[in-house]
């Protein structure tokens, strides 16, 4: 509950502070936004895990509206379809490449490392996530989550989530960047983002994220990037405990045995914290 998680076994338990709301994705594969100082358990990989994620800012304004005047189009629309998005509302974005043919994308200014969207196929399948100084690319398919290719100082991540979308990130290792794109591509190929569209099919694309660092989706819905703050998990080791051992998702552990009076829990994707 708000600024409290339960302890499974034994007298403490732990204190959550987040004053801004913050996103998870439930059981059922949709995000859903939580209230602050409320505790996140994530299922993204199908296991639940808490999120206890340092603070991130996405600078992608209007983050579910690409109608919206803040993202420049190059060779094509965006109109907004009866489609249930990620967030389980009817509503998303199809992204139409013209037909002419020539490059199609939507494109904002921001010199961020990462770029992250939610993709459906919708006639085309294909998305590239593209930062534009250094050429770096990352190629997704829509269809299967797949990563196609990339290039340059840039790595790419999939994560599938309910209704047939997935989150497509790209990172890069860099720091002159300066704008970020996203194409929908008429083939499978960085060359064939200058194939001409039919004008009609396309790929829906939601909750676009430009950021320091991969968290979790940080819905920004105005005018002015949205900020989320960072979790801080704390909790008074029980009298007697010797060794508290912190379990991360991907099963690495952090070990310690002096043992404060307060113990904060370091930052990560946490699968256990375990008080000995």
């Amino acid at each position: 509950k708000t600024s409290k998680a339960y302890n499974v076994i034994g007298p403490t338990d732990f204190a959550m502070l987040r004053n801004t709301s913050a996103s998870r994705v439930n059981s059922s594969s949709l995000i859903e936004v939580q209230g602050s100082n409320i505790m996140r358990i994530d299922y993204t990989s199908g296991t639940p895990i808490i999120l206890d994620e340092p603070q991130d800012t996405n600078n992608s304004n209007f983050s579910e509206d690409l109608t919206n005047s803040f993202y420049s189009k190059t060779n094509l629309s965006v109109s907004v379809v009866s489609e249930i998005n990620p967030r389980g509302v009817l509503s998303s974005n199809k992204l139409i490449p013209s037909n002419v043919a020539n490059q199609h994308f939507i494109q904002i200014n921001t010199n961020k490392k990462v770029i992250s969207v939610f993709a459906k196929a919708n006639g085309y399948s294909t998305v590239i996530l593209f930062f534009t100084v250094h050429n770096s690319h990352v190629i997704f398919n829509s269809s299967t989550g797949a990563i196609l290719a990339t290039s340059g100082s840039v790595t790419g991540k999939t994560e599938a989530l309910a209704n047939g979308y997935f989150r497509f990130s790209a990172i890069t290792t860099l720091d002159t960047h300066l704008e970020s794109r996203a194409y929908v591509v008429n083939g499978t190929t960085f060359a064939d983002r200058t194939i001409a569209g039919n004008g009609v099919d396309g790929v829906n694309i939601f909750g676009h994220q430009t950021s320091d660092i991969l968290t979790s989706y940080i819905p920004s819905l105005g005018a002015a990037a949205t900020t989320r703050n960072a979790d801080v998990i704390t909790v008074a080791p029980p009298a007697g405990t010797v060794k508290i051992t912190t379990t991360f998702s991907n099963n690495t552990t952090q070990v310690i045995t002096s043992i404060p009076a307060t113990f904060t829990v370091p930052e990560g994707l946490i699968k256990q914290v375990l008080m000995q």
